[in-house]
């Protein structure tokens, strides 16, 4: 499963793009071996539908692309509501390092590879989603 992200990430690292007909059996390869580790319900399949209406309208307006969309529901079919939040978020920041990395180098490409982001999301949600939401929550209801 690791390496599989990896090879994902680094196409889309590299290119900007993901090639659904290269990809589509290891996509399927992806889904089954992860609906063996983890158990599909149908409040996660739901959950990941409602993550995946929200970021349509970025898709629509080529703000992102339509594998960022994939990944999205996909992960948040995986991970559930709760871990899916951290992944978004930490892939946000590291998106947002990359942008920032990319403007202070002056480079021409801004587009930012965010299945690459994602997929450190996923791990690192897959790993400690839990305790860093609990915790966040913890911290924000300001009950020390």
């Amino acid at each position: 499963m690791i390496g599989f992200l990896y090879a994902l990430g680094l196409q889309d690292l590299l290119t900007y793009f993901i090639d659904w007909k290269k990809w589509w059996g290891w996509i399927l390869c992806f889904l089954v071996a992860g609906g063996s580790l983890m158990k599909f319900d149908m409040a996660a399949i739901f959950y990941g539908l409602l993550f995946g209406l929200m970021v349509f309208p970025f898709v629509r307006q080529k703000k992102m692309g339509s594998a960022d969309l994939v990944f999205i529901v996909l992960y948040t079919s995986l991970l559930g509501a709760e871990r899916m939040l951290v992944c978004l978020m930490t892939a946000a920041v590291l998106g947002l390092l990359i942008g920032i990395g990319k403007i202070v180098m002056n480079s021409k490409n801004r587009l930012i590879p965010f299945v690459s982001c994602l997929n450190v999301g996923f791990l690192i949600s897959y790993a400690y989603g839990y305790s860093i939401y609990f915790s966040s929550i913890q911290m924000l209801s300001f009950n020390f």
